[in-house]
């Protein structure tokens, strides 16, 4: 899969049925025409309606094998997704956790890494940095927290992201630059990384 900001994301299938070169080509092709210029928080709402028709008696066997392509891509748990996260302990030490009840909430927002995962996703699908704060994110609004978060890249593409999390009152206009010049590091990081082992 190849978004239009350069990312590339690789998965391996198991379909159902064997599938010969030439039907994957055909099934290639055939959702490139159905997905190309969606948005990824879209796509699920597609192959909704797509079911539907697949549903019907005499629906075409591309059909049939690119709803099961569409749900293994896209249709998928958040779980699988890897999200590392440190210093606790300072969210801890801040004045706007000393209630014992949003101290549990910011727990339980930091444990769920699926949800963090969901959320990441849907936020990057607007731009390379985001700032998710309170309730308008899922992850956020247990907690009154807010997050600053940007993407870093190798070869153009994503390779991942870096953020901050803190109270809903976090100063953005001092985080945002800091998290966005963290998230340039690393980019240049990794391309000379990659320059290094060429």
């Amino acid at each position: 899969m190849v978004t239009d900001d350069g990312a590339v994301e690789k998965r391996v299938l198991e379909f159902g049925t064997v599938q010969s070169r030439e039907q994957l080509q055909v099934l290639s092709n055939y959702l490139t025409r159905l997905l190309a210029e969606v948005p990824i928080r879209e796509i699920e709402n597609r192959f909704d309606r797509l079911t539907g028709v697949v549903d019907d008696v005499g629906a075409d066997q591309i059909q049939t094998v690119a709803c099961e392509a569409i749900r293994l891509l896209f249709c998928r748990q958040e779980d699988d997704a890897e999200v590392r996260i440190a210093g606790t302990e300072n969210l801890l030490a801040s004045s706007d956790f000393t209630e014992i009840d949003r101290v549990r909430s910011l727990i339980a927002t930091l444990q769920d890494r699926s949800c963090l995962a969901k959320e990441f996703r849907r936020a990057f699908a607007h731009g390379r940095t985001q700032v998710l704060i309170g309730e308008e994110s899922e992850a956020t609004a247990s907690g009154n927290l807010g997050i600053v978060a940007t993407l870093y890249f190798r070869d153009r593409r994503r390779a991942g992201a870096v953020g901050v999390v803190g109270p809903r009152r976090l100063d953005y206009q001092r985080i945002v630059p800091v998290v966005e010049y963290i998230g340039d590091t690393l980019t240049q990081m990794l391309e000379s990384s990659g320059a290094n082992h060429a």
